[in-house]
């Protein structure tokens, strides 16, 4: 009987909140207990927030459940969601914990973390704290209005995590462009480069030429009058390309410096 009731529960979503709040009263006034598996699967889907007293009905109906089975933690959790309005069970053991438990203010709460946008109802009404002594009716609606969960929730029971997907892509990282990948900065260094070798040039060329004799006046010795000039030549020449590069050099240093600013 109980799995036939599931399934039609099933069936019947999505359940509209003021009508499970009528059966919840009309289980409540005739005492039929054995409604509450119906009634717990409909809350499970419904398509609005729950009615404020249709909440009530389910907490006192459930601690009607739950006292026969005398689970009087669970049916205290239960009857300290429901106000001090009169209502009084017929059974002494269950009036006396209705009578200390209803009405109270929760002592111990927790916040509850909501998405941007979205709400969170205990028993019909919007909270940012879920108190943590009694049970709730909890429910999530996104940002459009939707009621995307709804659950029973005992005190002992973790808070359903909201259905919504959560971006764990890091966005791309700004685009940071080195130092001497700066155009007027890499002209720089390509300046700096070239002085170097221009500097090198001049130095191998005064190397080259140094200790040689004049060869206007060098010795008479045909081969080694040759080998002077020879390498005479390559010295100049080093020393020319030398001075040109650190031209180079100097043109691209003032560039960017000047021309970038």
């Amino acid at each position: 009987m109980l799995l036939l009731w599931l399934i039609n529960a099933a069936f019947a979503c999505p359940a509209d909140p003021e009508d499970v709040s009528l059966r919840a009263h009309r289980a409540l006034s005739d005492h039929r207990v054995t409604l509450l598996p119906v009634l717990l699967a409909d809350v499970q889907c419904l398509d609005g927030w729950m009615t404020p007293d249709g909440a009530v009905a389910l907490h006192r109906l459930i601690a009607m459940e739950r006292w026969q089975t005398r689970d009087v933690a669970m049916v205290a959790a239960h009857l300290r969601s429901t106000p001090n309005d009169g209502w009084r069970p017929s059974d002494p053991g269950l009036a006396k914990i209705a009578q200390s438990s209803r009405g109270t203010e929760s002592q111990h709460t927790e916040a509850i973390a909501i998405p941007p946008g979205w709400k969170a109802v205990l028993d019909g009404k919007l909270s940012t704290l879920r108190p943590l002594d009694r049970a709730v009716v909890f429910q999530w609606v996104d940002p459009q209005g939707t009621v995307r969960r709804t659950q029973m929730l005992p005190p002992t029971q973790a808070m359903p995590a909201p259905p919504v997907r959560i971006n764990t892509e890091l966005a791309d990282a700004p685009q940071v462009t080195p130092w001497a990948g700066e155009p007027e900065n890499l002209m720089l260094l390509g300046g700096i480069a070239t002085a170097v070798v221009a500097s090198t040039l001049v130095v191998a060329g005064a190397a080259t030429r140094g200790g040689l004799p004049d060869p206007a006046g060098g010795p008479a010795d045909p081969d080694l009058r040759k080998s002077i000039e020879k390498r005479t030549r390559r010295a100049n020449a080093l020393g020319y390309v030398g001075q040109g590069t650190g031209v180079a050099a100097i043109g691209l240093i003032v560039t960017s410096r000047v021309v970038f600013r």
